[in-house]
């Protein structure tokens, strides 16, 4: 590719055919804390808004990696009402400059990638925060990230039951139909997919008439819950009771306040690169109940890019078009 006069698009289909494994993943997300490309990795907050109360929800995330040395940007549409209108939640593309001059190299589908890199950051965080001998995972939500978690999760733990609600029933049977190997039990009560379980996977869209249904009371000791829906699915009460409560990135912070219906906005414990550097312990006795919450933050998605760009270049993979 010449640059300056030629862009590389890639489809999620050619996204997820480059073949780039959980394994790696999970290594390009901890690799922009501890690794080569954290000493060049810079990410300012994401910025939000929605224009219309109609409209959807967007998001703006840029930052750069210092190796390779790429500066990216990532935009999100969310919407709620996307299931009527039989689409998914969230939408998303991730454009891919050289950091040096400027000039744009590439731009890809950002869904699968917003997907693989949450659940690797879930599974990072309950490396930390999870119990060692986890085996059963409550599900409350089935949807993509519900799939990416349990493809994630099930790698990293000897998983061998599942609890799945959904308020959609026959999403959950198509979740827990395909959970090969392990015992799936559909639920028609959210307390039974988080009482008893050893890790905890919230993953509700928001949604105008959406109240919280969950309580942190339900989760037992030794227990880990991992929030990817901010924590807007669970009540208020009982988060001060926690041992560790962590997040993605302190710098994230302000994007859970609590009048916009997000239940806990800090303090927290630990955030991300603390867990991943040990300046955290993270779990500290077998009974600590811990949360992670993830507001989403740019750098783990542009890692994660950044190795599919790169590998789509070596298998000669995508579209070149003309600047």
């Amino acid at each position: 590719m010449r640059l300056g006069e030629e862009l590389l698009y890639l489809s999620r289909a050619e996204v997820e055919a480059t073949g780039v494994t959980l394994a790696e993943i999970e290594k390009a997300v901890e690799g922009v804390f501890t690794g080569p490309a954290a000493g060049g990795a810079d990410a300012i907050p994401k910025t939000s808004f929605r224009p219309a109360p109609e409209a959807a929800h967007f998001l703006s995330m840029p930052g750069a990696l210092g190796d390779p040395p790429l500066a990216m940007h990532k935009w999100v549409g969310l919407s709620g009402a996307n299931a009527v209108r039989k689409l998914p939640h969230l939408g998303s593309l991730i454009v891919i400059s050289d950091l040096v001059s400027g000039m744009p190299v590439a731009f890809l589908d950002g869904t699968w990638i917003t997907a693989a890199r949450t659940a690797a950051m879930s599974t990072v965080a309950a490396r930390r925060l999870a119990r060692r001998d986890s085996k059963r995972i409550g599900f409350v939500g089935s949807g993509v990230q519900a799939a990416g978690h349990l493809a994630a999760l099930r790698g990293a733990f000897a998983i061998e039951e599942i609890a799945v609600f959904d308020r959609v029933p026959a999403s959950a049977a198509a979740f827990a139909a395909a959970a090969d190997g392990l015992e799936a039990r559909l639920v028609d009560d959210a307390r039974l997919a988080v009482e008893g379980m050893d890790i905890v996977v919230t993953t509700i869209p928001a949604a105008p008439d959406l109240k919280p249904f969950l309580k942190v009371a339900w989760l037992g000791p030794g227990a880990f819950a991992t929030m990817v829906d901010l924590g807007r699915s669970w009540k208020a009460a009982g988060f001060e009771c926690v041992e560790c409560i962590a997040v993605d990135s302190y710098g994230q912070e302000d994007h859970l306040p609590t009048d916009r219906g997000f239940p806990y906005s800090g303090p927290f414990h630990a955030d991300l690169a603390e867990l991943i550097g040990a300046v955290h312990p993270g779990r500290r006795s077998a009974d600590d109940r811990t949360i992670f919450i993830h507001p989403g933050m740019a750098l783990p998605d542009m890692a994660v890019a950044a190795v599919i760009y790169q590998r789509a270049r070596e298998q000669g993979r995508g579209t070149v078009l003309p600047l």
